[in-house]
């Protein structure tokens, strides 16, 4: 993990086109398009080693109940979280009616059918299946499927027990870009949905974005991040530690850390190494470590300005003037603030999604919520004193245009 200044921070922003896996994924997806349930089978049975003849489907979460007790508490407890955090965020219906009586507004409705990715294979994710599901039934979708990479068909009770409290309707077992192709535009065995949301591997992220328009996508996900603020030595341990959290993601992920001062910077790069000589997943760490950095600023304004630059998924904020400095943000995914506030807390129970912008999206977009499975539809009534004074305002646009058969429907209301 090197030491680098503020200054030497390449600004690359958005996830960039992995053109080797977008050719593969557009392979797949025109060979589910074209083939359905036949080409579907083969790569589950490629990929997943499972036989599709034996059931594609999983609709009895009773295996669930096999988990500890221990366990199910700590899900149910996550669960409550997310669901009392989404029902805070849930946008509604409004209307406006004005001093001449005409009504506008907004009807918010839940689209009809959502599809959730759960990543697999190198750990298990309920979290995820919690964070993606509960804010879907808590803005009112109807149908919520879930697809997951499997091995031999297997499914890790704890999916199904999360499935089981979020309210899922059926598990696939499938993983990969014929996921996303099979969710996206149907087979005999896979119904279409209206939106997928959910992260996942390299070739998921790509068939993800080559879908987006067919379905709505909630994002092209990247390697994780985090980027620790730190202005006190009595962090240090809790920094590092929170570094070496986010490296043992993925071999690719982002765990830095911006310091003001060169002895807190050494001081914190030597921590690291020390702690991740020991961990568990080390080789993990370890290569996610390498591309990873410690930027000295100058001064708490450099760090404010290095912070807005990198947009980072997840910013922890180590410091006695944490609050000050938030004011300051306005590009990041999440903001953790204080020393009780580990972005780990924020991938479990705090109840804010865990699903966010990665590759300095941030900039533009926002955490996953229960806004991505709602659409608004704008309601326009006018009373006839409101048509009169704005219709003829309407007709010079429309005419200045050329618009004139825009301009005449609107003058035939006007010769009464």
């Amino acid at each position: 993990m090197q030491i680098t200044t503020c200054d030497e921070f390449l600004y690359d922003s958005g996830i960039s086109i992995d053109n080797e896996a977008k050719g593969i994924a557009s392979g797949i997806i025109e060979k589910i398009k074209a083939g359905g349930d036949r080409a579907l089978a083969g790569y589950i049975k490629k990929f997943d080693n499972y036989d599709l003849s034996k059931g594609l489907a999983i609709t009895d979460f009773k295996i669930g109940n096999d988990i500890s007790e221990e366990l199910k508490n700590a899900l149910n407890y996550a669960a409550d979280r997310i669901k009392r955090f989404s029902q805070l965020q849930l946008q509604k219906s409004w209307f406006d009616i004005d001093e001449r009586g005409t009504v506008l507004g907004e009807k918010v409705t839940a689209v009809s059918k959502v599809g959730i990715y759960v990543p697999g294979g190198k750990a298990i994710y309920p979290s995820t299946l919690l964070m993606n599901a509960i804010p879907a039934r808590t803005a009112g979708v109807e149908s919520i499927v879930v697809a997951t990479p499997t091995k031999d068909g297997f499914i890790d009770p704890s999916i199904l027990f999360a499935a089981s409290i979020a309210g899922i309707d059926k598990i696939y077992r499938m993983g990969g870009a014929h996921a996303i192709a099979a969710m996206a535009y149907g087979t005999k065995s896979v119904d279409s949905v209206d939106v997928i949301t959910g992260p996942g591997n390299r070739f998921v992220a790509e068939a993800k974005r080559l879908v987006a328009g067919s379905v709505k996508i909630d994002s092209v996900a990247g390697p994780s991040e985090v980027l620790i603020y730190i202005d006190n030595d009595r962090y240090i341990e809790d920094a590092a530690a929170d570094v070496i959290a986010q490296a043992e993601h993925d071999s690719r992920a982002i765990a830095s850390v911006v310091v003001n001062d060169k002895k807190l910077a050494e001081a914190i790069k030597q921590k690291i190494d020390e702690m991740a000589a020991v961990v568990q997943r080390a080789e993990i760490v370890e290569n996610a470590l390498a591309e990873s950095r410690i930027y000295l600023c100058r001064n708490e304004s450099d760090v404010i300005e290095l912070i807005n630059k990198v947009a980072p998924e997840h910013l922890e904020i180590l410091s006695d003037n944490g609050w000050n400095m938030a004011y300051g943000i306005k590009n990041a995914g999440a903001i953790f603030i204080g020393r009780y506030s580990p972005a780990a807390i924020g991938d479990y129970v705090a109840g804010p999604n865990h699903t966010l912008p990665t590759g300095a999206a941030s900039r533009f977009s926002s955490p996953l919520s229960p806004e991505i499975f709602l659409k608004r539809s704008s309601i326009i009534s006018y009373s006839r004193e409101g048509y009169l004074k704005d219709a003829p305002i309407a007709i010079k646009i429309a005419e200045h245009e050329g618009l004139f058969n825009h301009a005449n429907s609107l003058k035939i209301r006007l010769r009464d």
